[in-house]
């Protein structure tokens, strides 16, 4: 009883967080699966290879709780990603500040924690899992499964990696820092040596946040109110230094592919931070509290609408999906999104995958297609693998024959297929 009620406010933040996803699930056209990468994970687990890598592994894994429906299962990976990561920053609030409810609540209104819960891939259970592993390392008895989980986050997806650098600002004792590191040396020995090179990610990463970005203004806000913390203890100073070290990481080791969606991981003590600090200063004030976390959920509320309406504009423009029920945000909010660029809907779909995705959920004969860029094409292989459909790539390196020219190949394949 009393394990519960001390989980009970990252219990009440999961739930609020899974009643998002699926108001948004319920709300947006995302039935052409979209996500980064996750229409390969699909194909390989219609094809039966679960074993494609390791987030398709996790989705094959809740086949068991889908009755073996495959697109179930993988949106139910990310939504479990976020709903975890939800439940373990409200842990992580509740261990720092005594103030698990507020920033439960505030983690479960945060648009990139709910954006990534619907994008079907490996990043939301990634992030879950590493912030799992991390609440788990206050400890020491749960340390070697915190360990396991730090691994599977990894081999899921690289942008977990970062994460493993907050073990570093929990309440750990000298010998078990030392006894962390030592254990942890698998994972961070191959990327040590090439730090004295990962000066430039915090180059890229003034260059990928702008002002506007909430990720940014977060950064800002919390460290301001690192600033006027009466009892400067010295836990949320490193974490919030190895916030901004993780994500100059993350800039790094991606490179130019850098997107603001594989900073989201490794920037979200921002908002336990920003959370847990107002919480902290107006516990005294009951009438304070109430307008300082009305004003700051109602923020992340307007954030959160603003940011979705306009991402789904851009699908309205791109793939002619049907509008839905969003209303119109207020200009004022809808304003911090305007310039939104193409890639925030590029990045997570092919142009015209859902285009793709009808086209194959009526071939019943099957269907062929060149390669497009980032393998893009298994949007239309997806939806035709789950139904048992045949289909086929063409290029050369799968259908030419040695000592057979581009054009012979071409024209023996087109005959074939008519």
């Amino acid at each position: 009883m009393n394990a519960v009620k001390t989980f009970l406010p990252s219990i009440f933040a999961a739930l609020l967080c899974a009643a998002n996803l699926f108001c948004l699930h319920a709300t947006l056209d995302l039935q052409a699966w979209y996500g980064p990468g996750g229409v390969k994970s699909i194909t390989a687990l219609a094809e039966g290879y679960p074993q494609w890598d390791w987030s398709t592994w996790f989705m094959g894994c809740l086949l068991v709780l889908s009755n073996d429906n495959i697109p179930l299962a993988a949106r139910l990976s990310p939504l479990i990603g976020s709903v975890i990561t939800v439940f373990s920053l409200s842990v992580m609030g509740e261990k720092m500040f005594g103030q698990g409810w507020v920033v439960g609540i505030s983690a479960a209104l945060y648009a990139p924690i709910l954006w990534l819960g619907i994008l079907i891939g490996g990043d939301a259970i990634a992030m879950g899992l590493s912030y799992l592993g991390l609440i788990l390392f206050y400890n020491l008895w749960w340390i070697a499964f915190s360990l396991l989980l730090f691994f599977i986050a990894f081999k899921i997806k690289s942008i977990a990696l970062p994460t493993l650098s907050y073990v570093f600002a929990t309440r750990m004792r000298i010998r078990f820092i030392i006894l962390t590191a030592v254990l942890l040396s698998p994972i961070w020995i191959n990327h040590i040596r090439s730090l004295r090179n990962a000066t430039s990610g915090f180059f890229q990463l003034w260059d990928v946040l702008s002002p506007s970005d909430t990720i940014f203004q977060l950064a800002v806000t919390s460290f301001v109110l690192l600033l006027f913390k009466r009892r400067k203890r010295r836990f949320p100073f490193i974490l919030w230094g190895l916030t901004i070290f993780a994500m100059a990481y993350s800039c790094w080791y991606i490179g130019d592919k850098i997107r603001i969606r594989y900073l989201i991981p490794a920037s979200l003590p921002f908002l336990v931070l920003t959370a847990g600090l107002l919480g902290t200063y107006s516990r005294r004030f009951f009438g304070l509290r109430v307008i300082v976390f009305t004003l700051f959920w109602g923020l992340l509320l307007m954030d959160g609408w603003s940011f979705f309406y306009t991402w789904e504009t851009k699908f309205i423009e791109n793939e002619g999906v049907q509008k839905s029920a969003l209303p119109t945000p207020p200009k004022i909010f809808l304003s911090r999104y305007a310039k939104m660029r193409g890639l925030e809907h590029s990045d997570v779909s092919a142009i015209g995958a859902l285009s793709l995705h009808k086209l194959s959920l009526r071939s019943q004969k099957g269907a062929a297609i060149i390669p497009l860029r980032d393998t893009r094409h298994y949007h239309l292989f997806a939806g035709l693998a789950v139904n048992q459909y045949p289909y086929r790539e063409i290029s050369p390196e799968q259908c030419c024959r040695p000592q057979e020219s581009e054009r012979e190949c071409a024209l023996r394949v087109l005959q074939s297929m008519n």
